[in-house]
C-alpha cells in the first residue's frame, strides 16, 4: 500500500485571532503554613503557564493581537502572618553563667542586695576580682568589663536572691507538713537569730534546730556552704572554707542569717495560703501574680507580702522595700552582737551535739571520699566465661 503525504496546502484553514482566548485550567497550588518562607514551585509554574496562553488550533498568531488586561488572572500567595508580642528566649552566654557561678559561690556570703548604680559598680568589681584570666591585669580592660557587665552582675545577684526564696519555701512547706499545717512562732524564729532560746525549753529547742539544720542551708542559696559535711562537724562560728579569715571566708555570715529572717517574715502570712491551695490544687501551678489568678466560689485573695510585690520590678532596691532593706541592716547588727556572746558559743556546741546523735556521727571530721586506686581492687569472684 502506497503511503499518502499530506502537503501544506492540503491542510484546513485555520482561525489565527478567535473571539475568545481558550487558557488551560490551572492546577491547585500547595497549601502552605502561613509562615512558611518557601516559594510555592507549583504556583510559580502557573502563573509563567498564565503569562504564556496560546491559542490553540493556529499556527501563527497575530503580532497585532492583544490580550486585555481584565481577561488574565494571576495567583498572588497571601503574604505570611505574624504573631506580635513572643519573643525568642535567648541563650545565657558563658560569662553570664561564669558570673553567676562566682555569685553564687563567694559573693552571695556577703552580698544579698544591690540598692543603687554605685553598689552595682563595687559588685561588678569584686566579681572581677573573684574571676581568674589568663590574660595579664589591665586598667583600661578592667573598666570597659565592669561597664558592660555591670547590668548582668545585678541580675545574678537578684537570681541567686529569688533561689533562696524557693529553697527556704520548701524548708516551711516539709514543716508546715509534718506539723499538723503549722509554721514555727515567728518569735521563736526572731530568738533563734539573735541566740535568746532557752535550752530548758524542748519547744524552742525544736525550732533552733530547724532554724540550724534546714533555715540556714536553704539561706546559703548553694549546696556546699552549709551541707552536712560541714554543719554536723562544725559550729556556726567555726565554719570556714579555710582560705582566709575574711567575711567571704565564712561560710555563714550575719548576712546570711539576717536573710533568712527578713525573707521568713515578708512571706510568713502568705505561704501557709500557698500551702493550702495547693492541696486542693495538686496539678496546678500555683497563680501568685494576681492576673493570672481567678478566685473561685468561696475563695480568697492570697495575703500580701509585708514588702515585696510581684509587680514591683527589680530595678528600685531590687523588689523590696525601703523599710525591709533597714530592718535587715539592723538585724545584721543584732546577730552580730549576739554571737558575742557565751550563749550563743552554748547553744551552737548544744546543737552540734544533738545533730550528731540524730544522725549517727561519730568523729570531729567527715570521712573523705578518696576514690580507690587501681592497684586496690582485687578479684574476689570470678564471673567471666573466657
Amino acid at each position: 500500500m502506497s503511503s499518502i503525504t499530506r502537503y501544506k496546502n492540503d491542510r484546513r484553514k485555520s482561525n489565527p485571532c478567535p473571539e475568545k482566548v481558550r487558557r488551560r485550567p490551572s492546577k491547585k497550588s500547595k497549601t502552605l503554613h502561613p509562615n512558611n518562607d518557601e516559594e510555592d514551585d507549583v504556583s510559580k509554574s502557573n502563573t509563567s503557564n498564565n503569562s504564556n496562553t496560546h491559542v490553540a488550533n493556529s499556527e501563527d498568531r497575530d503580532e497585532n493581537y492583544e490580550v486585555e488586561v481584565d481577561e488574565i488572572s494571576v495567583e498572588t500567595k497571601p503574604p505570611g502572618l505574624t504573631i506580635k508580642g513572643i519573643k525568642e528566649k535567648s541563650e545565657e552566654s558563658w560569662l553570664y553563667e561564669q558570673i553567676k557561678e562566682m555569685v553564687q559561690r563567694k559573693l552571695w556570703r556577703v552580698c544579698k542586695f544591690v540598692t543603687g548604680n554605685a553598689d552595682r559598680l563595687k559588685v561588678t568589681e569584686r566579681i572581677l576580682s573573684l574571676l581568674k584570666y589568663d590574660s595579664d591585669s589591665n586598667p583600661k580592660a578592667e573598666a570597659k568589663w565592669i561597664e558592660d557587665n555591670a547590668k548582668a552582675c545585678n541580675k545574678a545577684v537578684n537570681e541567686i536572691r529569688g533561689y533562696s526564696v524557693g529553697e527556704i519555701k520548701k524548708k516551711f512547706h516539709h514543716y508546715w507538713v509534718y506539723n499538723n499545717k503549722t509554721l514555727p512562732p515567728l518569735k521563736t524564729l526572731k530568738a533563734c537569730m539573735n541566740r535568746t532560746i532557752d535550752p530548758d525549753n524542748p519547744e524552742q529547742m525544736l525550732v533552733w534546730k530547724f532554724w540550724v539544720d534546714k533555715i540556714l542551708d536553704a539561706a546559703c542559696a548553694n549546696k556546699f556552704d552549709w551541707n552536712p559535711s560541714v554543719r554536723y562537724y562544725q559550729t556556726i562560728l567555726q565554719a570556714s572554707d579555710g582560705e582566709g579569715d575574711t567575711l567571704f571566708n565564712m561560710l555563714m555570715n550575719p548576712s546570711t542569717e539576717a536573710w533568712a529572717m527578713i525573707c521568713i517574715e515578708n512571706y510568713y502570712e502568705a505561704w501557709p495560703k500557698h500551702f493550702e491551695w495547693k492541696v486542693n490544687n495538686p496539678h496546678s501551678k500555683l497563680p501568685v501574680s494576681k492576673k493570672n489568678r481567678i478566685l473561685g466560689e468561696g475563695e480568697e485573695a492570697f495575703p500580701k507580702q509585708k514588702w515585696t510585690d510581684a509587680h514591683g520590678g527589680q530595678q528600685v532596691f531590687c523588689g523590696w522595700h525601703v523599710d525591709s532593706l533597714t530592718l535587715y541592716n539592723k538585724y545584721k547588727a543584732d546577730n552580730t552582737a549576739a554571737r558575742a556572746l557565751a550563749k550563743s558559743t552554748e547553744l551552737e556546741e548544744t546543737i552540734l551535739t544533738t545533730l550528731k546523735e540524730d544522725n549517727g556521727i561519730v568523729g570531729d571530721k567527715p570521712r573523705g571520699k578518696k576514690k580507690q586506686s587501681k592497684a586496690d581492687l582485687k578479684q574476689i569472684v570470678d564471673t567471666l566465661d573466657f
